[in-house]
């Protein structure tokens, strides 16, 4: 449709606008996840597989101030980057590479809902931790408040499927009754991806822009959290590695994730 560019670079994904907030928090936290699927059948209808790349990061609680919804995010420290590939086995004879791109798209929304709740959690549980280690005054009064914390999450989906894509947007119709039920699951992933993370306590914001069981802590109830998504379509050049998982899931027959935290790889899952 002649919108296809290249994957954005890191300082390319740092520079999705903010919406500013409608109210005062006492601290803030950045939470970016980008997403890179593919899928493919080998006989179109096939056996297929389906591939996806999620690259999470996020930045430590910071004080909220007047400003603190800056129009780019270039400058921010980001921790915590965690790299999930997805590799999807899709046996039998009648998938078509829709459904397996479908498949790398659903899967890949899976994972982003997983890491939103791990680090959401993870952050007040930490958080309670350290106030309980907190005896030194002096520390106390340098500690950042989370008693209402603002936590933006940034999604970034990105694909060489222009179909998916605009089905998901909603430009294109879905007339297929082979798609229609990928499509409705992707959407529902979405949706629970804008639900509550953590027990039904917290509230949300929601901007989405499609571009052309516990709960560890009480102060969770005082989080808010906007979700900004983009959906990007690249050229296929640019989706080389999504297109090669979905490629090792046909050729082993299996599905598997592999997990790489702040560049250390972790157990195969």
């Amino acid at each position: 449709d002649g919108t296809a560019k290249r994957p954005p670079s890191h300082d390319d994904l740092s520079s999705v606008s903010h919406h500013k907030r409608r109210r005062m928090h006492t601290a803030i936290v950045h939470m970016q996840i980008h997403i890179m699927f593919d899928g493919g059948s080998r006989g179109n209808p096939g056996v297929a597989g389906a591939g996806a790349i999620l690259t999470t990061q996020q930045t430590p609680p910071m004080p909220w101030t007047a400003d603190s919804s800056p129009s780019s995010t270039a400058t921010l420290h980001w921790q915590n980057r965690k790299v999930t590939r997805i590799r999807e086995y899709m046996p039998g004879r009648g998938i078509t590479n829709n459904q397996a791109e479908y498949q790398g798209l659903c899967m890949a929304l899976l994972q982003a809902k997983s890491d939103i709740d791990q680090s959401i959690s993870a952050f007040y549980q930490q958080t309670d931790e350290n106030r309980t280690r907190a005896d030194d005054p002096d520390q106390r009064k340098t500690a950042i408040d989370t008693s209402s914390v603002a936590w933006k999450v940034n999604l970034i989906v990105q694909g060489d499927s222009q179909l998916v894509l605009r089905q998901l947007d909603g430009e294109y119709q879905c007339l297929s009754e082979g798609l229609q039920p990928y499509l409705a699951k992707a959407k529902s992933y979405i949706n629970s991806i804008k639900q509550t993370p953590c027990g039904g306590a917290l509230q949300r914001n929601d901007n989405t822009t499609p571009k052309s069981e516990s709960k560890p802590s009480a102060q969770m109830d005082n989080i808010v959290v906007e979700l900004n998504t983009t959906l990007e379509h690249v050229l296929r050049k640019f989706n080389t590695e999504a297109d090669s998982l979905a490629n090792q899931a046909m050729d082993a027959k299996r599905s598997w994730k592999t997990v790489t935290l702040d560049g250390v790889e972790q157990t195969d899952e």
